[in-house]
């Protein structure tokens, strides 16, 4: 009796390990970390863990975002062209947080993240500051007219996909006090969510990793 047996092509094979090779070489860093995101139907918000993935992508350099962290795919993406400004939080924004640092992006939305230590938030500033566009480097040195009282800050947040957006104040803001210990969420208004994240102009619609 002849037992059948599974034919496997070393070409295929090698294609694949070489493609997997491929993508891993332009992923330039990667790491778990905490996004701000709405806790459902409710007005509260919660710390949701995923993970962060910094991508060279044929469209240009991608901030992708797995939740859970264990994901195949991500749960929505940001390209570092859109941009405008990358910076650690300050205590007067999230008193109740360490860590954490804020992503300005020219669709209106923010996405404020925490990093597990203060050595990742470093990393984590110096990688995405290096793919965003040369004119959208304003972010070294933080301005005090850039600062935003929490209430403001905490009570514009949109959708699910823990996007928020605040406008700029000129005045600048009191004392900064210390941080306090966290707490388990915050509560907020609800807004209404934002349109979708499209490419950049000239980029593909449609997301290709090399």
């Amino acid at each position: 009796m002849t037992i059948p047996t599974l034919a496997i092509n070393p070409d295929d094979d090698h294609h694949s390990h070489r493609s997997k090779s491929k993508q891993r070489s332009n992923i330039k860093k990667e790491g778990t970390v905490f996004r701000l995101v709405e806790n459902g139907p409710s007005t509260d918000h919660k710390w949701e863990k995923c993970r962060l993935v910094l991508v060279n992508s044929s469209s240009g350099y991608l901030l992708e975002f797995y939740a859970p962290p264990k994901s195949s795919k991500p749960k929505t993406g940001l390209y570092c062209s859109m941009l405008n400004k990358c910076r650690e939080t300050t205590a007067l924004e999230m008193p109740d947080r360490e860590h954490t640092f804020v992503l300005k992006a020219s669709n209106t939305h923010d996405y404020v993240f925490e990093a597990s230590n203060a050595s990742d938030l470093r990393s984590w500033l110096g990688h995405i500051r290096q793919c965003m566009p040369e004119e959208n480097l304003r972010c070294d040195s933080v301005n005090m007219g850039d600062h935003i009282p929490q209430s403001d800050m905490m009570g514009s947040f949109s959708n699910s996909n823990g996007q928020y957006g605040y406008s700029d104040r000129t005045a600048p803001p009191p004392e900064i006090p210390p941080r306090s210990p966290a707490r388990a969420s915050y509560s907020m208004p609800t807004s209404s969510a934002p349109s979708p994240i499209h490419p950049p102009d000239g980029a593909n619609n449609t997301q290709a990793m090399d």
